[in-house]
């Protein structure tokens, strides 16, 4: 009879999709769809994640690649984002806004989709979904993409960071200095929130780009002699292939995500809690430490991106030796 009870018990909390003391889950995807070609697959994705119930959605910008960045595109992704049964949390990619000025892409003036986009996405301090959490932003600064929200003990910040290097990959004056009052504003939002979030188990920090691009590591012994700080978040992706002569240049090739990779980990170290930092950008999914000795507490994780449409359920354990791990798979 007991061991009647064991089994009966043990089939009921796995069917409730049973969590340890301590834990919290979410959904993590981003990076597609990539163009019309996988709508189909994308529209299965939502479905198929919205069968699983989970308590958040995390989308992590490149709503579409390789499509035209018209207001037509723009809504239709933007009438996705609901079809999610879950609160979405969602921070730009490159794509959706950097990269509009392509042929490709339509030749847009990307600051002026960026504002379309502020427009069509961030008109409340709100969630997107179906299901709306009410959240902290930084719409008072004209950032109001930045948000945070506690859940479950664990918090949550997103912070305006994409790829093509930033929107500072360009001698264009306007977007030069949209990337610097950008920054600015990113490192004074990652501070207020961090202070604000210190008495969260763990942190979850979600951006668009791959700061830390795989190949990275590779380079580690050759260029040895220079120190963490310069090495710091420069995108190999954006620059090619590197030399020792490269790595010597000053940081203004690091620049682009080189303060705010600091800040994310010295936070790691002071607050002395899990930190993960979560990106797309690569399309490459993989769970890594970037830099373990140095900064334990910092953890990353990429999310799948086009032509894989998939989207990752992630556990958070902040007592654990593997605070942030992924437990499922989701596919079309």
């Amino acid at each position: 009879m007991k061991i009647f009870l064991i089994i009966s018990l043990f089939i009921t909390l796995t069917a409730c999709n049973y969590e340890a003391p301590g834990t919290m889950s979410f959904v993590a995807l981003g990076d597609a769809p990539n163009n019309k070609n996988e709508y189909q697959l994308y529209e299965s994705l939502i479905k198929n994640i919205n069968a699983a119930k989970p308590s958040l959605v995390v989308h992590l910008g490149d709503t579409h690649g390789r499509s035209v960045c018209s207001n037509k595109e723009i809504d239709r992704m933007r009438r996705y984002m609901n079809d999610f049964i879950a609160p979405v949390l969602y921070t730009p990619g490159d794509n959706d806004w950097t990269d509009c000025g392509r042929a490709r892409d339509g030749k847009f003036e990307s600051i002026e989709r960026l504002n379309y986009l502020r427009k069509t996405y961030y008109q409340e301090e709100m969630t997107l979904g179906a299901v709306s959490l009410s959240v902290h932003n930084q719409n008072k600064d004209g950032y109001p993409e930045n948000m945070r929200f506690i859940k479950d003990n664990i918090g949550f910040i997103t912070v305006h960071v994409v790829g093509s290097n930033n929107n500072l990959d360009t001698l264009d004056l306007d977007r030069i200095k949209e990337y610097y009052d950008r920054n600015t504003a990113n490192l004074a939002w990652l501070k207020e929130s961090f202070a604000a979030l210190n008495k969260a188990d763990a942190i979850v920090v979600a951006l668009h780009a791959n700061m830390f691009e795989r190949k990275f590591d590779s380079f580690r012994k050759i260029f040895s002699k220079i120190n963490d700080d310069k090495m710091l978040l420069l995108s190999l992706k954006t620059y090619g292939k590197l030399s020792y002569r490269v790595f010597k240049l000053e940081s203004r090739l690091a620049l682009p995500y080189r303060n705010i990779g600091k800040a994310l980990l010295n936070y790691s170290s002071e607050l002395k809690k899990p930190i993960l930092l979560l990106h797309g950008d690569t399309h490459d999914h993989r769970t890594y430490q970037p830099f373990k000795k140095k900064f334990p507490y910092f953890h990353a994780i990429e999310v799948y991106g086009a032509p894989d449409v998939k989207a990752i359920e992630i556990t958070v354990q902040p007592k654990s030796k593997r605070p942030f791990q992924v437990v499922r798979v989701f596919s079309p």
